[in-house]
């Protein structure tokens, strides 16, 4: 009587499933073989969640830890809030078709340039090979008309009058994407008399390097006697200068810029090409399309002017810039005996624009 209660003790407290329990010494059934199956699979499935999840969370903690921002580097001047580094999209390159201007332009009309025109306009290449002849003849003191965006390091600097509007629209951008910061215009306009004697005199401060810029370019040789150039400095909250590298959050200028119609004008990686190390405060105005073209696909002017060289007339580059807006252009060899005849559209927007050496560049807004 003992032996059968242990029997039924243990068969009520057991576990495994009948179906489950296999006699060995019977065939097994195929009911069991089944259930033998699905048991292990259920049991795969149950593992592989478990290290699923444990992964996951893992991951997401890992992810948290790096992606938590570094706010050592921010300026004094700037709002925590605001963030460290430029958010702006990697900039896709634009794209060039091959057409026939004249064809889409319908009805044209001819424009008529001396060789003299070359020297002039917003695209003309200044260097150590091409001296600039052009003496600013927009220039203007733009201070009355700039937002409170960013400020002057002094009074009475000049720029090209057609900066303005495109200046106040990146500062302001920059402020709505990065929050307030004190951005400085330096060194507009500098006529060749002013170039040629602050080239002739010894520097007050080697180590300002915008002084130095001036003293180290041969009068005729600089930008900034176009009205095109300017220079950029950051103010800190004391009021001192502390210049201007384009990095951090001031990194959102040099990769915006190009929608606005301004470029970096000389940077470290095309030094060979330009005949000048890099200086990352310096900024030309060159009118979009072609600063968008330039800051998309890392052109420098000298590689730019190159590239517009290739397309004439009936066989212009037609391109869009980012925001959608679509352009033609094309170049005119000048005739330095002649007048110089320009085709253009009759009822389209347009710009001539000298290379400053050999030619004019067509710019047509579709």
């Amino acid at each position: 009587m003992k032996e059968k209660n242990n029997d039924n003790t243990n068969k009520k407290h057991s576990i495994i499933p009948d179906f489950l329990k296999i006699d060995f010494t019977k065939p097994v059934t195929a009911r069991q073989q089944l259930a033998v199956m699905i048991t292990f699979l259920f049991v795969s499935c149950l593992l592989f969640t478990i290290v699923y999840v444990v992964q996951f969370f893992s991951g997401r903690q890992d992810q948290s830890k790096t992606s938590a921002p570094d706010k050592k580097n921010t300026p004094a001047v700037v709002e925590e809030s605001i963030p460290e580094e430029s958010e702006a999209p990697v900039r896709t390159r634009i794209t060039i078709e091959t057409i026939n201007a004249e064809e889409l332009f319908g009805e044209t009309k001819t424009e008529l340039r001396y060789f003299d025109d070359v020297y002039s306009g917003s695209l003309i290449l200044v260097n150590d090979k091409y001296s600039c002849r052009y003496e600013g003849e927009n220039v203007e003191d733009i201070s009355e008309d700039a937002n409170d965006k960013y400020s002057f390091a002094e009074d009475g600097i000049l720029l090209d009058s057609r900066l303005v509007t495109p200046l106040n629209k990146m500062f302001e951008d920059f402020a709505l994407s990065c929050g307030e910061a004190s951005i400085v215009v330096k060194n507009g306009y500098v006529s060749y008399e002013d170039q040629e004697e602050t080239y002739n005199k010894e520097p007050e401060d080697e180590s300002d390097c915008y002084e130095m810029e001036r003293i180290t370019t041969a009068p005729g040789h600089s930008e900034h006697q176009t009205g095109f150039a300017f220079d950029l400095d950051i103010k800190d909250a004391e009021g001192n200068y502390t210049g201007y590298d384009g990095q951090g959050l001031y990194s959102w200028i040099n990769d915006n810029c190009g929608d606005y119609g301004f470029i970096q004008r000389y940077t470290d990686d095309k030094s060979e090409v330009t005949g000048t190390d890099g200086k990352k405060w310096h900024f030309r105005y060159v009118g979009m399309p072609h600063s968008d073209y330039m800051v998309s696909d890392e052109a420098s002017l000298e590689e730019y002017i190159e590239i517009v060289k290739k397309y004439s007339i009936d066989k212009a580059m037609r391109i869009e810039d980012h925001s959608g807006n679509g352009y033609v252009i094309y170049y005119v060899e000048g005739d330095p005996e002649d007048l110089t005849e320009i085709t253009v559209p009759a009822e389209l927007d347009y710009e001539i624009s000298g290379d400053n050496y050999s030619g004019f560049i067509v710019t047509v807004r579709l």
